[in-house]
């Protein structure tokens, strides 16, 4: 084997490790991630009441770089679903209900803080005055 082919060759047998290696960084700091967000929908929520939501990690599309999100809905049958984004650049992350109006395409998305909190965001009327509105919303 000569030297080019040598260097070719660890080249190309470090580049699969490099790769494998970030891939394994990534599913271990989704899981994290994921795990953080389960315990903080715990305490915000009450363990009992939040050990049936299912989160799940939405990947970067339509997401600004910095912010990393996961989502779980409230009900299979409502279209309603919880999401937490942490912007890594801020230091700063919140829980949100998301309610997303299949008429106009836009989602009413209200901060949540408590399990009464969510409560009273259910029970609202769809009034749009206060809420914030997103436009396609990325989940």
């Amino acid at each position: 084997m000569t030297l080019i082919d040598q260097a070719l060759h660890h080249y190309r047998e470090h580049g699969l490790t490099h790769e494998a290696m970030q891939a394994e960084e990534f599913a271990q700091s989704r899981t994290e991630f994921l795990e953080y967000v389960g315990k903080l929908a715990d305490v915000t929520l009450a363990p009992a009441d939040a050990a049936g939501l299912e989160w799940e990690y939405s990947g970067p599309e339509g997401l600004p770089e910095s912010i990393e999100q996961a989502t779980a809905h409230l009900a299979p049958d409502r279209p309603e679903y919880l999401r937490y984004r942490y912007d890594v650049s801020e230091l700063d992350g919140a829980l949100e209900l998301v309610q997303p109006c299949t008429a106009c395409g836009q989602a009413r998305i209200s901060p949540v803080a408590s399990l009464v909190d969510l409560g009273r965001l259910l029970a609202a009327p769809p009034v749009q005055d206060d809420a914030v509105l997103e436009s396609g919303d990325a989940r």
